[in-house]
């Protein structure tokens, strides 16, 4: 049986404190922009997906980022692939109308270890 590196903490209740910390994070997060975007009477979450997200043009990610925001969209989710580049283009944004909308990264928990 394998051991844990840290002593006398077992594989769950490693687990247990990952999912602990990720939920806290998440409890966090929610309060700032996100929070108060998802309180709007009908919250509209865009989630940006390829199957090939290497392969698409800038031009192609900044058409639809922007189009996201000007069909008022509450919020945009994405694969971790695509988390700095959408947020980066959502950021030129800032000043303007609509300005830039939150960006959330659809990953699952192994992507996080």
């Amino acid at each position: 049986a394998q051991q844990s590196a840290t002593p006398g903490v077992s594989r769950r209740g490693l687990l247990l404190l990952l999912i602990l910390h990720v939920r806290a994070a998440a409890s966090l997060a929610i309060v700032g922009a996100l929070g108060r975007e998802l309180a709007k009477a009908r919250p509209v979450v865009v989630h940006v997906w390829d199957a090939k997200p290497a392969e698409l043009q800038r031009y192609a990610i900044d058409d639809v980022s922007m189009a996201c925001r000007e069909a008022g969209a509450t919020a945009v989710l994405v694969g971790p692939e695509l988390v700095e580049v959408v947020a980066k283009e959502q950021e030129l944004a800032r000043g303007n109308f609509p300005g830039p909308l939150p960006v959330i990264a659809d990953c699952a928990l192994k992507d996080l270890v």
